[in-house]
């Protein structure tokens, strides 16, 4: 986790990032940071943000709606316990499924179970 994007994304600092430093986190660049991953396309953006202060600013709300929405530690949880439930649900009605079939071809033997007889 890119614990140190998320702390500027949380406090309203505008960002500029390599792209595998914003991995998982940011892949356009401009939308909630500035991405480039060489000297002068980084120095670019880094004049680019302390030169439109707009600009910087707009990043910045942007970078923190997308920590408030996406990163935040409450909302993550309660999504985890619903794709846990969800995953429990789907276990409980497929092992139902499974037990109510075993249970009705119970009363009849299969037919690999049938013994031959001999005609000796």
């Amino acid at each position: 986790m890119r614990v140190k994007l998320l702390e500027a994304f949380a406090a309203g600092i505008p960002v500029v990032s390599t792209r595998k430093g914003a991995e998982g986190l940011a892949s356009n660049d401009g939308e909630i940071c500035g991405l480039s991953d060489d000297p002068e396309g980084f120095a670019d953006r880094v004049v680019d943000l302390l030169g439109n202060r707009e600009k910087a600013l707009g990043m910045a709300r942007a970078a923190r709606a997308f920590v408030t929405e996406e990163r935040d530690m409450q909302k993550m949880t309660e999504r985890l316990v619903e794709n846990y439930r969800a995953c429990a649900a789907a276990m409980r009605s497929s092992s139902e499924t499974v037990r109510s079939s075993s249970s009705i071809n119970r009363g009849t033997p299969p037919a690999s179970r049938s013994v031959p007889t001999s005609s000796r």
